[in-house]
């Protein structure tokens, strides 16, 4: 089938698409047809139709205005429109229709696939569309920060609480920097080389104490 020609919309009578994205309403231009068993079909006449133009959000997807169950409109995702309807529907529910190239303006039939939940994050690492480390709006350490973070505990000379008022931060993010539940790019988990002079020290004072 050519990119150019149409085919209906799952679950939106009267209402076509192709594969380059055109979108068109065809609701009330059909045609019916007698097919030679008797048989009475009606169906989109695509000569009659009125192009509709898909609006584009700012998160970069395109949607479409379609009525709904209850007649009422909604505005659909193109691209999940399009895999639906050259793939066909959902394999499992909570899929989502993933863009190959991270292109979210790019919904061709080809470009698109059915992912899980896992496989869309993973396309969003890939693509580069979620910020780690220091590119993070909200991060308050650089990854020089984070690095010498992961350096100086494995030392064993530090404690978490006492690298959290070093850095001025809480101790949670010491703990997941250090843990590598975030700055990934910086190295796995720390595993320390050694208990260390302060670290004995402390214990040392803890047992001498009244």
């Amino acid at each position: 089938m050519s990119d150019a020609q149409f085919r209906e919309i799952p679950g939106a009578p009267g209402y076509l698409l192709n594969a380059q994205g055109a979108v068109l309403s065809a609701y009330a231009a059909r045609d019916v047809v007698v097919l030679s068993e008797g048989e009475i079909i009606d169906r989109p006449d695509v000569t009659l139709a009125k192009p509709m133009k898909p609006t584009l959000r700012p998160d970069g997807y395109y949607t479409v205005p379609l009525p709904g169950a209850n007649g009422k409109w909604q505005y659909l995702l193109l691209h999940r429109l399009i895999c639906e309807a050259f793939h066909g529907p959902a394999p499992k529910a909570g899929m989502y229709a993933c863009h190959r190239d991270g292109d979210r303006s790019n919904n061709h039939p080809s470009n698109l696939y059915w992912g899980t939940p896992q496989d869309n994050m993973a396309d969003a690492v890939r693509h580069g569309r979620v910020l780690n480390g220091e590119a993070h709006p909200f991060s308050t350490l650089t990854d020089e920060q984070a690095e010498e973070i992961r350096r100086l505990y494995a030392t064993g000379e530090y404690y978490q609480r006492e690298l959290a008022e070093k850095f001025g931060v809480k101790q949670g993010n010491i703990s997941r920097i250090v843990r590598a539940r975030r700055r990934r790019g910086n190295g796995g988990p720390i595993t320390k080389v050694g208990s260390g002079p302060r670290r004995l020290g402390s214990v040392e004072r803890a047992v001498s104490s009244p």
